[in-house]
């Protein structure tokens, strides 16, 4: 199943969060960068997140790879 929220796309598999897309949304005069955040930390974060942003909305992470694509 995807979930499509103003430029970013979320696709769960088995009610767990599997991809993550954001995307610049551009009009004729302004571009628009995805935000993201939550809840319980009353922030929002403009893409590109840093590794310390991406802590606080996700927690910890499972794994850490030294790469720069997917």
């Amino acid at each position: 199943m995807e979930y499509n929220f103003e430029g970013m796309a979320f696709v769960f598999l088995a009610e767990q969060c599997v991809a993550f897309r954001a995307n610049w949304i551009r009009l004729p005069n302004k571009t628009y960068n995805p935000e993201i955040g939550t809840a319980q930390s009353n922030a929002f974060y403009r893409m590109p997140l840093t590794q310390a942003q991406l802590e606080m909305i996700f927690g910890p992470a499972d794994e850490i790879k030294d790469k720069a694509t997917l």
